[in-house]
């Protein structure tokens, strides 16, 4: 694993190659997660998933489990996400007055990353120029979204992000777990497909893991400290309901 001093920062990494264009060319969309990956998800996919969603999975002891299976041999984490989650972790780290979001990300360093669920990707392994150009991207949205941005914001979205591109260049479906609805977008320009913790909670429930009414009660309780941007929350029991009819997943195998 990654000492401290050799993760990067965006003051190590080289030029930026291109910035992002002008305000009056951004899209006015406030997210982009994907709608062309199946509801019952991609079982062929390498997933790389931020802390937003990791955290939402923590919520529950039995979605941790549920989502170690479902995701098993293909879950990889960003070192800069595993960074991030050990921070908000520990008694140091000066998180420990939002109760629910400590005790979660305790929960996430020992049950998800001390566990060993997935695998740990170096930031070494991904192309230093992209990494650059997408922190870069996200930091300049955020700020023209009028967002607070703290030094080291970002870095695990970003990491995920040019982890997914160089993936996705040596032959491998990948797909991106973020809440974030700035991150949905720079991952769309990149070609990455994002998805979000409902969407989880769906391909959990097309898996005969959850109910419909089970999955929306737990995406309504971890929305408190990891939210999913309005517009694409699901907002009733149906929204996370598998759609197939009597086994028959047509509108499944129509994505796949």
């Amino acid at each position: 694993m990654s000492t401290e001093l050799n993760k990067p920062s965006p003051r190590m990494m080289p030029p930026r190659i291109n910035r992002v264009p002008p305000a009056s060319t951004m899209p006015e969309r406030r997210h982009a997660f994907s709608p062309d990956i199946p509801r019952r998800g991609l079982p062929q996919s390498v997933v790389f998933a931020d802390a937003g969603v990791l955290l939402c999975v923590c919520g529950r002891q039995t979605c941790i489990v549920h989502f170690a299976n479902h995701y098993s041999g293909r879950l990889r984490i960003a070192d800069c996400v595993e960074d991030e989650i050990r921070r908000l972790a520990s008694p140091s780290g000066g998180y420990t007055k939002d109760g629910r979001l400590y005790s979660t990300a305790r929960t996430a360093q020992f049950h998800i990353l001390d566990a060993g669920i997935g695998v740990i990707e170096p930031s070494e392994a991904c192309d230093a120029r992209i990494f650059d150009q997408v922190h870069r991207q996200l930091v300049e949205l955020a700020e023209r979204n009028g967002k607070d941005v703290a030094v080291g914001s970002h870095l695990g979205e970003a990491m995920s992000i040019a982890l997914c591109v160089q993936r996705s260049r040596e032959g491998n479906k990948v797909i991106f777990l973020t809440n974030d609805g700035d991150a949905s977008l720079i991952a769309e320009a990149y070609e990455v497909p994002a998805r979000h913790f409902g969407h989880v909670l769906t391909e959990l429930v097309c898996a005969g893991k959850y109910q419909p009414s089970e999955a929306f009660e737990m995406f309504s309780y971890t929305q408190e400290f990891s939210g999913v941007p309005m517009g694409a929350r699901p907002t009733e029991v149906a929204d996370l309901a598998c759609v197939s009819a009597d086994a028959i997943c047509l509108k499944c195998d129509a994505l796949t």
